[in-house]
């Protein structure tokens, strides 16, 4: 469903060279509408086709960057109002790291049907797809006060943690997780919004795995 839809949002971006931070971070909503009924309600199944998902986008890579006729030229349209500053060589990566960095949990993740660790295989989602979307558009926004050395605001970093403590209140509440030690999550999830604006790593990669390690089992 991801895949078919990125094309989608980016024609209707087409009128300008690149979307906006924003809208490449909207995207993350969208993705998150589609990970998590898979991961609450059949892990394995999410599992699967983030495999084929992530076959697929390599396939549509190598088709765009070997220039396959007619489908290369389309792909390279639609994927380059995606990219960001990193994607300075032939090959784009941005959509597959957040493939990647959304499905990492699942892949690594030894019991994906135990729903004890349902907040873990989450990691991907929380600090992708709601801290990392929620801090660029809030610091855009409302960021005043910048982090020492960084782009990043402390507004951005306040809205993320905020965001993510209401998505795992809201699945503590609709059964999706079990009970856990909220000092152990208030501290994983301060920690990798906190990371988020300091590093300079790929965050598509990087912040799930953080996330990942500092949530409690």
């Amino acid at each position: 469903m991801g895949v078919c839809l990125y094309p989608t949002l980016a024609k209707k971006t087409g009128t300008v060279d690149k979307a906006s931070t924003a809208m490449r971070k909207c995207f993350h909503l969208v993705v998150v509408a589609v990970y998590v009924p898979g991961l609450v309600h059949d892990p394995a199944f999410l599992l699967l086709a983030s495999v084929v998902a992530l076959a697929v986008l390599a396939l549509l890579e190598t088709a765009r960057v070997t220039r396959v006729k007619w489908l290369g030229t389309t792909i390279d349209i639609a994927f380059h109002v995606f990219t960001d500053s990193r994607d300075q060589g032939p090959v784009l990566l941005t959509h597959i790291y957040l493939l990647v960095g959304l499905s990492v949990p699942l892949w690594l993740s030894c019991n994906i049907n135990n729903k004890a660790m349902l907040l873990q295989l989450s990691s991907g989602i929380l600090s992708l797809g709601i801290g990392d979307t929620i801090a660029c558009i809030a610091g855009m926004r409302y960021g005043l006060t910048k982090w020492p050395g960084t782009c990043k605001s402390l507004q951005g970093t306040g809205f993320s943690v905020t965001a993510q403590l209401i998505f795992i209140t809201t699945g503590l509440f609709l059964g999706w997780f079990e009970s856990f030690s909220w000092s152990g999550v208030v501290f994983a999830v301060v920690a990798s919004s906190v990371y988020e604006a300091l590093t300079s790593q790929i965050d598509n990669l990087v912040l799930p795995l953080y996330t990942l390690a500092a949530l409690p089992v």
